[in-house]
């Protein structure tokens, strides 16, 4: 229902409603102004968290975010989520040495900057995505001994690397701090929700 306009321009100039509405996020500052999603759209969520009851939520809304602004914490929350799972990951002792994207949202150039800044980590783009049997194939052959994780160099190109700015780093990891502490705040909501909803159900 966002987007409406952004389709109805996309089909009609060829350009996607994607790369629309990301102009549009570029000119939001990191942070979307104040505005915090938690994107767990899906009924519940799996890594890191494994909850059933976990629902997303738009935090800090006022009369004067934009469109813009609701679609840049659509990206920004995504970045949450994955720094959520890499601070699990380094709390259990497994080093993260790359993080490389392909296919799908990696496709968006300000997405992928988002990222980067909400993790500080450098990240990999591969542009002509191979695919997921081509991952499900290397991860068979290090299972087996056959192959190392580094033969996927052997198949892909890594070209496209994006650089965090150390300034919006700066700014997302207070913002990231604010992220982590609404989803916390709302697992006892969420969880309430989920009963009242089970026990009034026909």
């Amino acid at each position: 229902m966002l987007s409406q306009h952004e389709k109805i321009v996309a089909e009609s100039s060829g350009v996607s409603a994607y790369m629309l509405l990301d102009k549009m996020a570029e000119k939001i500052p990191p942070g979307a102004d104040g505005l915090i999603f938690t994107p767990h759209m899906m009924v519940g969520e799996r890594a890191p968290f494994w909850s059933p009851n976990m629902r997303s939520c738009l935090f800090g809304l006022r009369i004067s975010h934009t469109k813009a602004h609701i679609y840049r914490a659509f990206l920004e929350a995504v970045a949450y989520a994955l720094r959520d799972s890499i601070e699990v990951a380094r709390e259990a002792g497994i080093p993260i040495k790359r993080i490389i994207l392909v296919d799908g949202g990696a496709k968006s150039p300000i997405w992928r900057q988002i990222m980067a800044d909400v993790t500080g980590q450098e990240l990999r783009y591969v542009e002509p995505a191979p695919g997921a049997p081509l991952g499900d194939a290397l991860i068979a052959g290090v299972g087996t001994g056959y192959l190392k994780y580094e033969t996927i160099y052997e198949w892909v190109s890594v070209e496209n690397v994006v650089k965090p700015s150390l300034e919006n780093t700066r700014i997302y990891d207070k913002y990231y701090q604010l992220y982590k502490k609404v989803r916390e705040s709302l697992m006892e909501c969420y969880d309430l929700a989920s009963r009242i909803m089970s026990s009034t159900r026909p």
